[in-house]
């Protein structure tokens, strides 16, 4: 299928042109939608004009032909199916539309006019990149109805990003297939939702994370794992009407901005990582750290014997030196934290939690376990007081109830609870490294499942903790360096 079209102006020619009976063998008037006087082509376009007039546009009409290629045909219905389809892709939909159709040896084709005039705003409509919306909507109705594909040669067959999304990609040193990948996504998450909530659900699942924008007509948009923001207008090619009917179920102080949505889904890959290498097996990991001291050992025990004299070095012993080069300073850092970590644990014979609300002093240990109980507690006091307003306050034992499904926390809220999570991460990295006490506000700022492991692990696991704390915090260091 051939969809061609341009923009022109003068009314009077073009009504001629398209009634013109000399050059067809049969032109037909079939429609004239949004005309007071629908007897008279040549004036209601001349009518559009005068309307265009007031608007300073000099080319109101947007003409589109439609034919198929030799021996092909379809039904009315289609054919109306196939004007409908342009003139949606083109958001035309409340527009003055004029159909006729052309009959030329035995061939029909079909012309639509439709009115650039906004009527409501008073100003002409523009239609950015048509061309291609036409040639994406001609590869869809060919599918469709089995038609031969009438492509142009120099028809690109991949989506072509918009010069600002080219250079973004190139600040950002990504190729453009991972942008028409994220794209698709986030078309495909649109597609698939039925609600704000259900979209912003479906872009989590795959690393995306809706967020708003600086600019106060078109808002919203989707943040990608590398930080660049894909409005939603221009990447699904929808009005921003449709997308704020669709996020109306969305609290707009609850999403992040384009920076906070970034750090939380660096912050959500980070966590990922964080649980792959906890969830290798024990032994592993135990055998990792045996091997990686095996050295240290070895050359602990060599030292404690009689020392041998060294040999006079060549110029290749030389060669083997500089391969042998010491480790980057960042690696040494990392080195002298960590042994710095277990001299503060080592001294006074293991960490010790105080609460300056009660004066209470206690282990890790004990500290997490009575922090879990309270936290079941008011869990349970909570179900149960629930339970007593419709059961009449009785206090006869009730059948246990599955757990009501919680309600889904929004961006801003997990942003809010990561930032109290690290800052007690960096209080309870400090207070170890001077060996201090550590402070029980600090620990229940600590997520339930990290309670849970200082409860088992002690100061062993605080340790790991806050060494995993101190690589993490490094790594992402580096990152904002390059």
């Amino acid at each position: 299928m051939i969809i061609g079209a341009n923009k022109r102006g003068n009314g009077g020619q073009l009504a001629a042109y398209l009634l013109n009976q000399e050059k067809n063998e049969r032109a037909e008037l079939l429609e004239m939608r949004g005309f007071a006087d629908t007897g008279n082509l040549k004036g209601a376009l001349n009518g559009i004009e005068l309307e265009a007039m007031q608007t300073n546009g000099a080319k109101p009409f947007y003409h589109c032909w439609l034919r198929l290629d030799e021996g092909e045909s379809l039904t009315a219905a289609q054919w109306q199916k196939s004007f409908e389809a342009v003139e949606r892709r083109l958001h035309l939909e409340d527009q003055a539309r004029v159909v006729v159709e052309h009959q030329l040896q035995g061939e029909k084709h079909y012309h639509v006019v439709w009115s650039l005039v906004d009527r409501e705003r008073g100003q002409m409509i523009e239609i950015p990149f048509d061309g291609m919306r036409r040639a994406e909507i001609a590869r869809k109705l060919e599918q469709e109805f089995g038609l031969r594909k009438l492509a142009p040669a120099h028809e690109p067959e991949q989506e072509r990003l918009r010069r600002e999304e080219w250079q973004e990609a190139e600040r950002k040193q990504r190729a453009a297939a991972e942008v028409r990948d994220v794209k698709a996504s986030i078309r495909d998450a649109w597609q698939r939702s039925d609600s704000g909530a259900a979209f912003s659900a479906a872009l989590e699942e795959k690393n995306l994370m809706l967020a708003i924008g600086d600019s106060e007509r078109q808002p919203f948009g989707v943040v990608d794992e590398h930080g660049q923001f894909h409005v939603l207008t221009r990447t699904l090619d929808v009005r921003a009407k449709e997308v704020r009917g669709k996020l109306a179920d969305l609290d707009r102080d609850q999403i992040p901005s384009v920076e906070q949505a970034h750090a939380l889904l660096q912050e959500h890959q980070a966590e990922r990582e964080r649980e792959a290498r906890e969830a290798q097996p024990a032994g592993a990991a135990l055998q990792r750290d045996e091997a990686a001291h095996e050295p240290e050992r070895e050359g602990q025990e060599a030292q404690a014997e009689e020392p041998t004299p060294q040999p006079a070095r060549n110029e290749g012993d030389r060669t083997e030196d500089l391969s042998a080069a010491p480790e980057p300073e960042q690696a040494r850092e990392h080195a002298e934290r960590e042994e710095d970590t277990r001299a503060a644990s080592e001294q006074g014979g293991g960490f010790r939690v105080f609460d300056p609300t009660s004066g209470i002093e206690s282990g890790v240990s004990a500290f997490a376990a009575r922090t879990l109980d309270y936290i079941a507690d008011r869990a349970e006091g909570v179900i149960e007081g629930i339970a007593s307003l419709f059961d009449g306050g009785s206090a006869a034992p009730r059948v246990p109830q599955p757990e009501p499904a919680r309600a889904q926390k929004s961006a801003l809220q997990r942003l809010q609870e990561r930032a109290a999570k690290e800052r007690a991460l960096w209080n309870i990295s400090q207070s170890v490294k001077r060996g201090d006490d550590l402070n029980a506000a600090d620990l229940r700022a600590l997520p339930p499942v990290e309670l849970e492991r200082l409860r088992d692990g002690g100061d062993e696991y605080l340790m790991r903790m806050v060494q995993r704390y101190e690589r993490e915090r490094d790594d992402r260091g580096r990152e904002r360096e390059r």
